[in-house]
């Protein structure tokens, strides 16, 4: 994930990503993130995955979050449940819906 900081530097930030019905998800835990805070104060974030990057208008999708937590359960196993784990939980986490932006010309 690609944001910028306060002072507008980049920041790139290494997350877990889960595809449902044609979107990417991302997820932040109950208790926020500094990644999660950057990117509420962008209009778009982008995205690089499997080498392409991509700009995206972010929705919060708490309503998905089952099924999100699932997906990411499923695909990332283990290391899922080591996380949840050491946060206390997945309750309350909210899915983050990653939605196309229009191709731009250049």
């Amino acid at each position: 994930l690609h944001t910028v900081d306060a002072a507008g530097e980049p920041v790139t930030t290494r997350l877990w990503v889960v595809d449902d019905e044609g979107y990417q998800y991302l997820r932040v835990g109950a208790d926020g993130s500094r990644w999660f805070s950057r990117l509420q104060a962008m209009d778009a974030v982008e995205l690089t995955r499997a080498g392409e990057r991509a700009g995206y208008a972010t929705v919060l999708r708490p309503d998905k979050s089952e099924r999100i937590n699932d997906l990411m359960q499923a695909k990332y196993t283990w290391g899922d449940a080591f996380i949840a784990a050491l946060v206390g939980s997945r309750e309350g986490s909210v899915p983050i819906e990653l939605q196309p932006l229009a191709q731009r010309s250049r």
